[in-house]
């Protein structure tokens, strides 16, 4: 039979590993996910780079060089909307996450952001997903003391951290942008090859 301690320390296990489970399960449905969502959009994309080439060389041939500047400029606005679509695809996908996935999602910026005496501050759409009680957990476990903030942030999802020295803005929108800013010209590779 089980002492009390033991009985505890196999619950704690268990919610562990389950909890383990949870986050690499979450973590590959989104990998999945964009996966599936990259792949059928670089066919769309081949298939419209196809149809965007013929049009521009029956162009080019009817209209000369004036043509061919006309189409260039078409496609780079064409490119340019489907790098945005990209971007506004994943921010859809973060924001439509189950709850716990979501809190998976900003317990990973916390940890990778976090530092002792944090405030938290969320946006307006997540005050039914991330709580107070959920911040604090997650500082336990970071061993930092982290506190939400009364206040929230007017972009979707994501966080701001207001720290003692300088503030870190984790929003969905500046993480989008940031990645954008890194990743836009590998993006623009992929999809227009």
């Amino acid at each position: 039979m089980l002492n009390t301690t033991e009985f505890i320390k196999n619950i704690e296990t268990n919610a562990r590993v389950e909890a383990e489970k949870i986050v690499t399960d979450a973590q590959k449905a989104k990998d999945d996910s964009f996966a599936m969502q990259a792949s059928e959009h670089q066919k769309l994309t081949q298939e419209f780079n196809r149809q965007v080439e013929e049009q521009a060389n029956q162009a080019y041939r009817q209209h000369g060089v004036a043509a061919r500047i006309e189409n260039s400029n078409k496609l780079l606005q064409v490119k340019q909307e489907q790098v945005n679509d990209v971007f506004l695809q994943t921010k859809k996908h973060i924001l439509s996450l189950s709850e716990a996935k979501y809190k998976t999602f900003i317990e990973k910026l916390l940890q990778t952001h976090a530092t002792n005496g944090d405030t938290v501050i969320i946006a307006e759409s997540d005050k039914k997903r991330i709580s107070k009680d959920f911040i604090e957990k997650t500082g336990q476990k970071l061993k930092i003391n982290l506190t939400l903030s009364p206040k929230t942030h007017p972009h979707d999802g994501g966080i701001i951290l207001e720290g003692t020295k300088f503030d870190k803005n984790l929003t969905l929108n500046s993480l989008l942008l940031s990645a954008r800013e890194e990743l836009e010209q590998n993006i623009i590779a992929t999809l227009f090859v």
